[in-house]
This record gives structure tokens, C-alpha cells and sequence, in this order.
């Protein structure tokens, strides 16, 4: 298992101190992204093979939002490894002046190795320094399924380069910040539980297309400019 540890300033949180949802999602796939690189399967090394991560799945059930001046510790672990996706798990605590610990969030993700010239996925055995299972599974709530006859808006969004990572398409965490960003919504949106899935890379300067269900629980999908469907999610909203 890897920790590490993040304090919430200013600038990643809302206008009432909360830590914005994109940004927490953020320092989550951070730190698997470090324990990757110390484990010695990161980006850089995969990027001298030819290869890197994508993220193909992300599932967060939030306890409690963190807010400004919270130290946040982040343990993950590898959970198992199945076919062509690489599972892992986090806990987010709250870490208080006496070192004690406050459960905050839970996530799983699942991950792929792709080819960065043929964009097709890679299998584990062929990467050196194989990413081993660590530990067990975190439970998640399992999340209803979007009603079919769901009215549904739409909204757009071209991609910029503040959205790209260094794999050059559209950064994990952008697309819940252009999901939310599409609400129009001054105060934001904090979720109790999300789960995003990811289909098909966006590259600079194409125009997306936001369609999010108008009731109940908000589904998002996420197409691009040829109709393709790139990324769903559903955001599971607190009881009031």
C-alpha cells in the first residue's frame, strides 16, 4: 500500500470552502499515479516503452466533503489485475493535529495499458515490472441504472489546452469539471457517490457534446464530434 498526503488550499475549493469534486478526483488518481512510478510501472517508464495509463473506470462514495486547511492522507493499493485492467482501490482520511484519522472517501478505479502509437490496450505480462495485487476490495454502494425515457439538455464545450494531460487527450478529471461546469450552478455539485466511465479519448479543439438528465440523480454523457459516446457518469446527490 502507498500513502501520501495533500492539504486543501483555496484555490481547490468553492465559493463555500468545499473541496470542488473534479479536484478531489484529482489528487486520488495522483497518488495512483505515484505509487505507479515508485512502483516502476509509472508514465515516464511506461512512456519510454511506448506505451501509458488510461483510465477506464472510476467509482468515489464521499462521506464527508473536505474543506480549506484539511490534511488529507491517501492510501491505495492494488487490488487485483483481470484481463486487460489493472484495479485499484483508495481511502481518503481527514488527518487531525493528533494524528487521528477521519474516513472522508472511498474509491475503485480500473485502468488499461494502451500503446501510445496504435491505441490499442497491452497486456500485463508484457510489462516489465508487474503491477501485483496488494489487498482486498473497498465496498461501494451499488448505483441504480439511468431510466431510458430520461428528458434529457444538452450543452457544449470545446476542448482547450488547459483540459489536456501529457498523454495529449482530455484529462480524466476535466470531464466531471465539464459535467459540472454544464449545470450552470453557482454553489457547484457534491456528490455522495459517482461512478464515470471512460470510452474514447478527446483530443484539442473538438467541440463535445454534454447531455445530462433533467430529474432525480443526474446522468451526464459525454459525446464528441462525430456522435461517439466518450464518457458517461452518474452523480448520486446527498439526502437534504
Amino acid at each position: 500500500m502507498y500513502s501520501e498526503y495533500f492539504t486543501v488550499y483555496h484555490v481547490d475549493c468553492d465559493r463555500n470552502g468545499f473541496l470542488k469534486t473534479d479536484v478531489f478526483q484529482e489528487m486520488i488518481l495522483n497518488t495512483a499515479c505515484r505509487a505507479a512510478e515508485i512502483g516502476g510501472f509509472g508514465i515516464p517508464e511506461l512512456n519510454r516503452q511506448g506505451r501509458t495509463w488510461v483510465l477506464a473506470r472510476f467509482q468515489q462514495h464521499t462521506i464527508s466533503s473536505p474543506r480549506i486547511g484539511d490534511v488529507l492522507r491517501i492510501d491505495t493499493w492494488i487490488e487485483l489485475n483481470r484481463m486487460a485492467f489493472s484495479m485499484r482501490n483508495f481511502r481518503v482520511f481527514r488527518v487531525s493535529g493528533d494524528d487521528e484519522l477521519t474516513l472522508m472517501a472511498e474509491a475503485r478505479s480500473a485502468w488499461a495499458v494502451i500503446d501510445l502509437h496504435s491505441r490499442e490496450n497491452v497486456n500485463f505480462n508484457d510489462i516489465p515490472h508487474y503491477p501485483e495485487p496488494e489487498g482486498g476490495s473497498v465496498d461501494l454502494p451499488h448505483l441504480p441504472r439511468q431510466s431510458r425515457n430520461a428528458d434529457t439538455v444538452t450543452s457544449t464545450h470545446r476542448v482547450v489546452y488547459s483540459d489536456l494531460d501529457q498523454n495529449g487527450h482530455c484529462n480524466s478529471s476535466r470531464y466531471l469539471q465539464i459535467m459540472i461546469n454544464s449545470l450552470d450552478d453557482i454553489d457547484g455539485i457534491f456528490p455522495s457517490d459517482l461512478m464515470v466511465s471512460y470510452s474514447h479519448e478527446v483530443f484539442f479543439g473538438e467541440t463535445v457534446t454534454i447531455r445530462r438528465t433533467l430529474t432525480g440523480s443526474p446522468f451526464f454523457s459525454i459525446y464528441n464530434q462525430e456522435g461517439v459516446l466518450c464518457v458517461t457518469a452518474h452523480f448520486v446527490l446527498p439526502e437534504p
